[in-house]
């Protein structure tokens, strides 16, 4: 399970509670695991957040996998109270018009919400909306990479109408953090089981293998290509034809597209 937060004062809660121990070899952001779980403390903002779930994509950390990915801490609200807990379901940003909406398949008890990230902290506390400065850039970079159900962003309302941002304070995050910490690492057990339960068998971890080494494949055209296999291992497609697809290619370009267009007829009839 991998967590990505904003702030050390709301990390420390989960730190504490899961043991995790901070890594002291050179990383670009500090990084805190135990033999299940990593957590990353990206910095505040769109571009920390979006480079700090890059690390985490790239880390080699339990990194043959399916993996789950959870963006927790606060942020403002225009509704609900303070010390309350949603899941976002709808995910804009001030400057972008891609908008995301993280599948809720796992029953919990959390409100659910739209959330805006904005690039400064916002005061206009509109009616139904959440607001804060990381989940849109987490979840765009991690949506490339990752089945968008193992994707999900959790926050407690810090600020509102009645409670200015400009009082929040670090003490004060930890605690509402730790007020929901039983529920928020409930919903994690159930995302990284539900990651456990599709991810691939030996044999497919093996044809992923074989297919990397076929060409030399950036790292972005790894995830591509093992997605790729997932699906054509769910449609019963024989292996020897796609090794034969990628043997005929003549680059790792061409070795995805070839693939996605073998795959497409099956996705048709699924």
């Amino acid at each position: 399970m991998n967590f990505i937060v904003a702030l050390s004062c709301e990390a420390k809660p989960i730190i504490n509670e899961l043991r995790l121990t901070k890594q002291f070899s050179p990383t670009p952001f500090p990084v805190f695991r135990n033999d299940f779980h990593q957590l990353v403390v990206s910095g505040i903002g769109k571009v920390a957040a979006a480079a700090a779930t890059g690390f985490l994509l790239g880390s080699a950390f339990r990194q043959k996998e399916v993996q789950a990915y959870l963006n927790f801490g606060i942020a403002g609200h225009g509704t609900l109270q303070t010390n309350t807990a949603f899941i976002a379901n709808c995910i804009s940003d001030d400057q972008d018009k891609a908008i995301f909406y993280p599948p809720q398949i796992l029953d919990s008890d959390f409100e659910l919400s739209r959330l805006c990230t904005c690039s400064n902290p916002s005061q206009k506390y509109e009616k139904g909306l959440g607001f804060d400065m990381e989940a849109h850039a987490f979840y765009s970079i991690a949506s490339r990479s990752v089945t968008r159900e193992l994707i999900q962003v959790l926050k407690v309302v810090s600020d509102n109408e009645g409670q200015s941002f400009e009082s929040i304070q670090a003490t004060m995050v930890s605690e509402y953090i730790c007020n929901h910490l039983p529920s928020i690492l409930a919903f994690a057990q159930e995302l990284d089981a539900l990651a456990k339960e599709i991810s691939p068998d030996l044999e497919t971890l093996d044809l992923q293998d074989r297919a990397r080494k076929i060409h030399p494949f950036s790292q972005s055209q790894i995830f591509q290509l093992d997605r790729l296999i997932n699906h054509s291992r769910t449609f019963q497609i024989e292996e020897k034809h796609l090794i034969e697809l990628i043997e005929k290619s003549n680059s790792p370009k061409e070795a995805i597209h070839n693939l996605n267009t073998f795959i497409d007829p099956a996705r048709v009839l699924s």
